[in-house]
Parts: structure tokens; C-alpha cells; sequence
């Protein structure tokens, strides 16, 4: 009998169909949650994404259920340590989308420095005067990666061209063997990082110990004039903290991929009334939640994920 699998969230057609070479699919993406509770009862596996709260409620509705599948990175919307104790495996795909992300956070931090969003703003309002908005070269800053994984250490290789000086904390790095490669420095705390940093990009997994690691205090350490870029998780940062922080004028500018709460990213402007304090100002860049959101990455990602549960189910 054909294992089945549950898709929750929308994945790259050729992952689909990859696993349907091996499986049943079915398709809960659009469903009802009653409807949805219901098939979970049945799926041997379930694929979900960011969104997909995999609590002890959902593994419970699950009874049939032998892995929960990450197609991603990050994994704190999975109660793995519930999955572990009923058996359930559960498995992410930490690299599959490490390029497009380190490659967007390039982007992010290139509009910061060259004020970017602001000219946009600006020339849309027939405002042309260009010497309101001198931004940086990046050669001369000073930029502070915290968390060197997959993403973070991309996002120094692509750095490294531009000559500026990077430093870096993550005690735990798997490429710590690899420093001078990337032309990066290793600090021995935050605190360091933070107050010798021009600008300061977030790449860490999320989780109880580092939940606001950026809080008020923190933020109070960076430079004056200093500028984030948060492509990670959005609660790494204390948000009402960033928001006095901005109103201060102490930092210059923020770069968000992500809010918390985050926005309904399947909803038309009409269907929701989402608000949040960060939007609409113009120091703030938000995107929503897509610097791994390419073609490429999203393909990637799902092959490998019906790969691993050929072998999971096989």
C-alpha cells in the first residue's frame, strides 16, 4: 500500500511530483482545518513549511504519522521534541536555500547602505534632491554577521569583494576552520560585534535562548547611526525596543524580512486588515518573508525533501 503524504503549505511542483512516483498525495494547502484534521489522520508524512504550527494538538490528530517533513531551514514551528517522543522523525533541509537567502541579505544590506528604498521614495514623489540622500561604500564599513551557519558564511563570501571588514559571532560554527576564506573575524561576544559594527545582519535559528537577542539594551550598544538587517527571525529582535531605537534616531535604518506577528502572505490586500508599527516608515525596509523565495531555491528544496521521505517511507 502507497504511503501517504499531506502537503500544508505550497511547495515546487517538481517536488510533488517526485513524491507521487512513490506516494498518494494529498493536498491541504486551500483545505478547512476540520478537513484538515481529518486527513492528518491518515498521512504517514506531512510536508510543511514556516507557517505550519506542529504542536502536540496537531501530532495527536496525526496518529499515523512517521515524519514530519521541513521544507526549509529554520524548524521552531515544529514541536520536535513532542515528535521525538512519538516516535515521529522529523528532518529540515538546512542548505537547499542557503544561496538565495545570503544573496537577498547582500541586497538588503546594499539598499541600507546606499539608502536605496528612500531614493525610491523620494523620485516617486518627484523629490530629485540627491544630495539629502548620500549613502555609504560598503569598502569603508564595518559589517557583523551574528550567526555563521550556512547563510551567514555565504553572505561573507559574497562580502568579501566589496573590502569591508567583517567580523563575526557563532562560538558553534561549522566554519570556524574556514575564517580566513571569507577574510572574516571571529568576536568572542555580542557586545563587541555590536559596538564596532556599521551595520549588523541576523542568521541565526531560533529558540529560547537567543528570543530577543536584540533587546533594548543590546540595540543601545550599536553604533549611533548604525543600520540592522534582519533576514533570520523576527524574534530575534525585540520590536518595541527597535522601534524606540529608530525613534531616537539611534539607528539609521532597518531592513526586515519578517515581522512578528507575521502578515498573511496568501491573503489579497482586501481579504486582511494586518497592521504593524514597522510598516510604512521610512527607515524601514519589509519584504515579505521571500529572501529564500526563488525559483530556484524553492525547486531545490523540494526535491530534496521528496528525496528524503523516498527513503523515510521506502
Amino acid at each position: 500500500m502507497r504511503p501517504v503524504i499531506a502537503i500544508l503549505e505550497n511547495i515546487h511542483p517538481d517536488g510533488i511530483a517526485a513524491m507521487r512516483e512513490f506516494a498518494t498525495i494529498v493536498d491541504l494547502t486551500t483545505a478547512p482545518v476540520e478537513e484538515c484534521r481529518q486527513c492528518l489522520g491518515t498521512a504517514d508524512a506531512v510536508v510543511v513549511k514556516s507557517v505550519t504550527q506542529v504542536n502536540a494538538a496537531f501530532l495527536d490528530a496525526a496518529k499515523n504519522l512517521k515524519v514530519v517533513a521541513r521544507c526549509g531551514t529554520g524548524m521552531d514551528n515544529i514541536d520536535v521534541e513532542a515528535a521525538g517522543a512519538r516516535g515521529i522523525s522529523v528532518f529540515n533541509i538546512p542548505k537547499g536555500n542557503s544561496r538565495s537567502a545570503a544573496e537577498f541579505t547582500l541586497l538588503m544590506i546594499l539598499c541600507v547602505a546606499k539608502r536605496l528604498p528612500e531614493a525610491i521614495e523620494a523620485v516617486r514623489n518627484s523629490d530629485f534632491r540627491r544630495h539629502l540622500l548620500e549613502g555609504r561604500e560598503i569598502s569603508q564599513l564595518t559589517i557583523g554577521i551574528i550567526g555563521l551557519g550556512n547563510v551567514g558564511f555565504r553572505v561573507a563570501l559574497l562580502l568579501k569583494p566589496f573590502g569591508c571588514r567583517l567580523l563575526a559571532l557563532d562560538p558553534k560554527s561549522a566554519y570556524s576552520d574556514r575564517l580566513e576564506e571569507a577574510q572574516v573575524t571571529l568576536c568572542s561576544d555580542i557586545d563587541a560585534l555590536l559596538s564596532e559594527s556599521d551595520i549588523v545582519t541576523l542568521h541565526m535559528s531560533l529558540n529560547n535562548d537567543v528570543r530577543h537577542i536584540l533587546d533594548a539594551a543590546r540595540l543601545a550598544r550599536m553604533k549611533r547611526g548604525a543600520a540592522l538587517v534582519n533576514c533570520a527571525r523576527a524574534e530575534l529582535v525585540d520590536q518595541a525596543a527597535l522601534i524606540s531605537a529608530l525613534d531616537a534616531g539611534h539607528l539609521s535604518a532597518v531592513a526586515l524580512d519578517l515581522l512578528e506577528p507575521e502578515p498573511p502572505y496568501g491573503a489579497m490586500p482586501e481579504e486582511h486588515e494586518f497592521r504593524h508599527a514597522l510598516l510604512g516608515r521610512k527607515d524601514v525596509l519589509v519584504t515579505p518573508h521571500m529572501a529564500a523565495s526563488t525559483i530556484d531555491a524553492q525547486r531545490t528544496l523540494a526535491l530534496e525533501t521528496a528525496h528524503r521521505l523516498r527513503e523515510y517511507l521506502s
